[in-house]
């Protein structure tokens, strides 16, 4: 019994810990919620953000960006198919089915979608090896191509949707530069024989390391046509 002015005595609380499991941490920490999972699908079409805003402005702006883009895109896809050891046409197939379908997934409108050259003369290496060990596909060595772009659009598809692009971050800038540097010197260098046209004699290999192809160059420059006159005036 208690008397008044005496603080009443209670009784001593206890917090007791529930046992931890793996699985309710799973649950806690690795699953996502389905909110979670909502907002990571819809994050993956940007375009659900912007699509009711689009207007008469934005779609004149676009059209005379694609009609400018397209006319220098038409030539240029087709040079890089004859890098990449393929017909003209897919060049063409590359560089436009990839602006159709990305402007879904588009989260920069800066991006170049499309065949490059380090990229088509990278293709057209790997066809100029692999080609000898596969001679069924001598007729189609578009397959090949077409193989090896699906499995690296797999491999780079999930590096976007497990948020991997921060990999890039661990490649040095200067193996970057070093490596543009020296794909923009092969690239030169393996068409310049085709601009003065000696790239037609018997035994000059213009897929042979560069400093093969510049050495050759001068061994066969006797062979070269006058009509590159024409093409190095109009460089």
């Amino acid at each position: 019994m208690t008397h008044h002015g005496e603080d009443e005595v209670h009784e001593p609380a206890y917090y007791v810990e529930p046992l931890a499991s793996s699985r309710e941490w799973v649950k806690d920490n690795v699953v996502p919620s389905k909110q979670q999972v909502f907002d990571y699908a819809k994050s993956l079409f940007p375009i659900l953000g912007w699509i009711y805003r689009y207007n008469w402005t934005w779609f004149l702006g676009d059209l005379v960006a694609g009609v400018t883009v397209g006319v220098v895109v038409i030539p240029q896809g087709m040079a890089y198919a004859k890098l990449a050891q393929l017909s003209p046409e897919f060049g063409l197939y590359s560089s436009f089915v990839g602006c159709a379908m990305y402007f879904i997934f588009a989260t920069s409108k800066d991006i170049t979608i499309g065949p490059v050259a380090v990229m088509s003369t990278l293709m057209g290496n790997i066809l100029t090896d692999v080609m000898p060990h596969l001679p069924q596909y001598a007729d189609t060595p578009y397959l090949v191509a077409g193989c090896m772009s699906v499995v690296l659009g797999c491999i780079v598809t999930a590096i976007g949707l497990l948020r991997l692009g921060f990999i890039v971050d661990f490649i040095p800038l200067p193996a970057i530069a070093a490596f543009m540097t020296g794909s923009a010197l092969n690239i030169a260098m393996g068409q310049i024989p085709t601009l003065m046209g000696n790239n037609s004699v018997k035994g000059y290999n213009t897929r042979a390391p560069t400093y093969l192809v510049f050495g050759n160059f001068f061994k066969y420059i006797k062979h070269c046509n006058i009509n590159a006159a024409v093409g190095l005036t109009a460089l």
